[in-house]
């Protein structure tokens, strides 16, 4: 009997630690959705997670690229400074609202809804190419190179995009 009740505390412990672990890991999930839901907030991971990737690539930051330097009238997110004097011009954007909802109107099954979201998601990529496209990021005036970057820093949402373009038959810049 007393091997039984060691064993029953054993398993309280191991539920208490469980109900902990998963309260914890729920809190951390709101604190990230109440993040994610901030478009600045956003915007500057993001840009965080385009550092990290060409830090990881082994550029050096005022070497290879620069953050947030004027161009013309424009301020990319970030310049990287290519062969002949040129510069790579990227703006990074976290396209996430019409995604989420997306989503979400698919897991309660209402396709038309998702659809809408859908539709409403591609508009916004297509905005942030246009509003990319219209910026001096391909001046040659100010060094440029003849292209842009936009930057999605979710390769879900990434894959996603690439997928939907791929479906419509349409190219992914303008």
């Amino acid at each position: 009997m007393e091997k039984v009740e060691e064993k029953i505390g054993l398993l309280k412990n191991d539920y208490t630690n469980s109900v902990k672990t998963f309260d914890e890991a729920n809190e951390i999930n709101v604190k990230l959705a109440s993040v994610l839901s901030n478009n600045s907030a956003r915007g500057l991971i993001g840009e965080k997670i385009a550092e990290n990737l060409l830090d990881n690539l082994g550029m050096i930051k005022e070497v290879d690229y620069k953050l947030q330097v004027k161009i013309g009238n424009s301020i990319p997110d970030i310049i990287i400074n290519l062969p002949r004097e040129q510069i790579l011009c990227i703006d990074v954007k976290f396209p996430l609202e019409n995604y989420r909802q997306m989503h979400e109107a698919q897991e309660k099954g209402n396709k038309i809804e998702a659809e809408e979201y859908q539709s409403n998601f591609m508009k916004d990529i297509k905005k942030h190419i246009d509003n990319v496209s219209e910026r001096d990021y391909t001046n040659p005036d100010y060094g440029c190179y003849h292209r842009a970057t936009l930057f999605i820093p979710n390769e879900q949402i990434l894959h996603f995009i690439i997928e939907q373009k791929i479906k419509d038959g349409n190219r992914i810049y303008s």
